[in-house]
């Protein structure tokens, strides 16, 4: 998230950065030579750093609350959700 993209790079949302999903595709976006994280959301994460929870993150970047104005307001070039399922149970039975 520091603001410059090289020009063979991806500027990458990532919305649901907090769970499973979430953290193993910080991992392979930070090992990954044509991506640059443009922001990392979580709800219940949002203004703490990255590196808190996540030790081998290069830099000092915050996650961010996923709001429809901070979406449109970083350079992002692919967004990935990895939101949690949500179960529906059948309660016609």
């Amino acid at each position: 998230m520091n603001g410059s993209i090289e020009e063979d790079q991806l500027g990458v949302g990532l919305i649901g950065a907090r769970g499973y999903a979430g953290r193993e595709l910080l991992h392979l976006i930070a090992r990954h030579p044509r991506l640059q994280l443009e922001f990392a959301a979580s709800r219940s994460l949002a203004g703490r750093p990255i590196g808190d929870s996540m030790s081998a993150w290069p830099g000092d970047d915050l996650f961010v609350e996923a709001t429809p104005a901070t979406v449109a307001d970083r350079d992002a070039d692919v967004l990935v959700l990895a939101l949690p399922t949500v179960s529906r149970t059948n309660t016609s039975r």
